[in-house]
Parts: C-alpha cells; sequence; structure tokens
C-alpha cells in the first residue's frame, strides 16, 4: 500500500511543478503577445513616420538634384522605410501557444492513465514552448530590422542637420 501512495505522491508533485513551469511559460507568452510585440510595432512606426516627414520636409523646400545633400536625405530616408515596411510585412505572423488539434488528448494514442493529466500538461507546455520561441525568433528579427532602419534615419537626420546648419 504504502508503494502506491508514493506513487501517487510522486505523480502529483510532478504534475504540480509541470503546471508551474507551463504558467510561467504562459505568463511570458502572453506579456510577449500583449506588450513587447505592440511596443516594437509602434516603434516601427515612429521610425516610419519620422523617415516620411524627413522626406516631405527635403522635397518640399529645396528641388532634388541628383548630385547634392538632398539625393544622400532622400536615399538613407527611403532606405530606413523600406526596413520599416519589410519588417511590418515579413515578420507579421503571431504564435498564441494553443494545441493545433482540439481533440488531441481524446485521441486513442494518447495515454490514458495515471500519468495522462501530466502528459496533457507536458503536451501543452511545448506548444507554449514552441510559441515563445517563435515569436522571440521574429521579435529578434523585427529588432535587427528596426535598428538598421534606425542608423539610416540617424544619417538622414545628421544629413538634415548639416543642410540647414549653413542656412542659419
Amino acid at each position: 500500500m504504502e508503494l502506491a501512495e508514493e506513487k501517487k505522491q510522486e505523480i502529483e508533485n510532478s504534475e504540480h511543478n509541470l503546471k508551474l513551469l507551463y504558467e510561467a511559460k504562459k505568463s511570458a507568452l502572453e506579456t510577449m503577445l500583449r506588450s513587447v510585440i505592440p511596443a516594437q510595432l509602434s516603434s516601427i512606426k515612429t521610425v516610419l513616420w519620422m523617415n516620411f516627414l524627413i522626406m516631405g520636409l527635403v522635397a518640399r523646400t529645396d528641388e532634388v538634384k541628383w548630385v547634392s545633400i538632398n539625393t544622400g536625405i532622400l536615399v538613407s530616408s527611403g532606405t530606413a522605410i523600406i526596413f520599416c515596411l519589410y519588417a511590418f510585412i515579413a515578420f507579421r505572423e503571431k504564435h498564441l501557444g494553443s494545441l493545433s488539434d482540439v481533440n488531441a488528448f481524446s485521441k486513442p494514442d494518447f495515454p490514458n492513465n495515471e500519468w495522462s493529466k501530466y502528459h496533457a500538461l507536458l503536451d501543452s507546455l511545448h506548444c507554449v514552448e514552441k510559441a515563445l520561441l517563435l515569436n522571440t525568433q521574429t521579435q529578434n528579427k523585427t529588432s535587427d530590422l528596426t535598428a538598421i532602419a534606425t542608423c539610416f534615419s540617424i544619417v538622414s537626420m545628421l544629413l538634415v542637420i548639416i543642410k540647414y546648419s549653413n542656412q542659419l
């Protein structure tokens, strides 16, 4: 009888620990989906509109010659805009961490014993971990593109400062 009680305790402890891990990963995924990714998209929009503003300012105030500081400003701002738009389009997919098969736990090959709750938690944990990994990879790529666009924006702003500092 004592052996059965030990096994039951082992199962309950394993389920409890797995549930804690699942909740932690799920919380990290929710944070990423609700605040990190939207904040990143907001910063891309800021860089995007700033470059549109710079391009509009330069195109509106002076005529653009092929070899001038205006061309450098327009090219660097245009490049930043291209990187921002690429980040929006290429990496817009989000992974939610849900099971792809609603009936996954009722299939015949799913274990139906004292460890079934443990296996269900484990499968759910794997889905959340996969979504977290894929979203992190997407976020890192988007962050890299935003950094490149920001560098081009800084070059563009420096050229604008140089251009208009001569007119003071």
